[in-house]
């Protein structure tokens, strides 16, 4: 009746009541705690929450060399050299399905503000 259970780390419950199951598949022990056991219990957690964290100081970065332009152009040129580029026939291609993209997307933009237009006119009673 007086005994007290812990489920949990944190969280005590009358001893004549069914533990709940823990997620996760974790179980606790049955412990029986008094009121003496539960104010040391509580001592312990209010004197660890009283100990600073340890800070943690982000090491400071050695200072990189920089980079001369001749040795940065050298390695452009090498990165460069690396590309797999397209063929000439392969950019035409490309180019062509752009461009009749473009011009098949601005034909239905057209249509759709013609016939919006012609909508709106005539639902004011506009004559054009």
């Amino acid at each position: 009746p007086g005994a007290m259970v812990l489920d949990s780390p944190s969280r005590a419950i009358p001893s004549d009541r069914p533990l709940p199951s823990a997620s996760g598949g974790r179980t606790f022990e049955r412990v029986v705690v008094n009121r003496q056991y539960k104010r040391a219990l509580r001592k312990q957690e209010a004197a660890r929450q009283k100990q600073p964290r340890p800070q943690v100081r982000p090491q400071p970065q050695p200072k990189k060399e920089r980079t001369r332009p001749r040795d940065f152009l050298k390695e452009v040129v090498a990165e460069l050299k690396k590309v797999a580029w397209p063929t000439r026939k392969e950019v035409f291609g490309y180019s062509l399905v752009v461009l009749v993209s473009v011009i098949v997307i601005a034909a239905i933009i057209f249509g759709m503000d013609y016939v919006f237009t012609r909508a709106v006119l005539a639902l004011f009673g506009v004559e054009v």
